[in-house]
């Protein structure tokens, strides 16, 4: 995709090399992004497991909303992981404050 806005052709085999080089950073950045899945599986149990007092479960429920409405942004956001670490050659941390920035 980055050679197409310089107006050259991609190649599949140097897209493939340039995929395979950046094959650490990649998944390091996706492992990082990924571990914030532990929070919706903690909430979750929370939510299921809470006591049978009406305003504690409708206060786990919101929090459990409000976190899935930040997951949502986050999960977005990190749609443009790969092309930032591959196109502008940065690791796992830069990689995903730039894609943050975008």
């Amino acid at each position: 995709v980055g050679q197409l806005y310089v107006n050259r052709d991609p190649r599949f085999s140097e897209c493939l090399k340039k995929g395979f080089s950046k094959w650490c950073s990649l998944f390091g950045a996706i492992m990082l992004g990924n571990t914030m899945q532990v929070g919706n599986f903690i909430l979750g149990s929370i939510l299921s497991t809470a006591p049978s007092n009406v305003l504690i479960t409708l206060l786990v429920f919101v929090v459990y909303v409000a976190w899935m409405v930040f997951m949502t942004y986050v999960f977005v956001s990190l749609a443009i992981l790969s092309p930032a670490i591959v196109i502008e050659n940065l690791g796992p941390i830069d990689g995903i404050k730039r894609a943050w920035d975008l």
